[in-house]
């Protein structure tokens, strides 16, 4: 994602889902990749559009692609 020049921020404690998604938020980003344990075992993440509560699952080599494509229509 970063390649692709697209600014990126980790959640750096582990705490629940719910807090990283609401902190995302309030710092005003546009989409969330949960990519957690359970996500890296079946090789998918979810992208989550955090102003429609939307998720999507893709596998992780597509996430980058994903991700450019989902914030070109939304800008």
């Amino acid at each position: 994602i970063r390649r692709l020049g697209i600014g990126v921020e980790l959640y750096p404690e582990a705490k629940r889902l719910g807090q990283q998604l609401k902190y995302a938020d309030r710092r005003g980003f546009a989409l969330a990749v949960i990519a957690g344990a359970d996500e890296w075992s079946s090789g998918a993440c979810q992208i989550k559009d955090l102003s429609t509560g939307e998720s999507t699952t893709v596998a992780i080599a597509e996430v980058p692609s994903t991700v450019e494509r989902k914030l070109q229509a939304t800008a």
